[in-house]
């Protein structure tokens, strides 16, 4: 039981951390042993996970392989908000008062 769980947990984080740099070989089902590689070696993962993501996304495990696009599109589809901001929108707070300024 402890074994699965681990293993479970494992193959979450390899799917979430190689789908970033394995989309960029587009949508495939299966992805090839060179591009997993690739892949470990720029997310910064062991080589002892290498058989674990051949399972993940080289067509065993899909559950996986959905999971990690699932986090990754959560990720990068955060709007961009600077440190600082507010709810106030900038517009609002320059032209609010401009016509009272303008009778002149």
């Amino acid at each position: 039981m402890v074994k699965q769980v681990i293993k479970h947990y494992l193959a979450k984080r390899v799917a979430r951390k190689l789908t970033p740099w394995l989309t960029l070989y587009g949508e495939k089902d299966t992805y090839t042993d060179e591009e997993i590689t690739y892949a470990l070696l720029r997310a910064r993962l062991s080589k002892r996970y290498l058989k674990l993501a051949k399972e993940v996304f080289g067509g065993g495990i899909s559950k996986y392989r959905d999971y990690g696009k699932q986090k990754y599109l959560k990720c990068t589809n955060r709007p961009y908000l600077p440190k600082g901001s507010s709810t106030i929108e900038a517009s609002s707070v320059f032209f609010e008062n401009s016509n009272d300024n303008d009778s002149g």
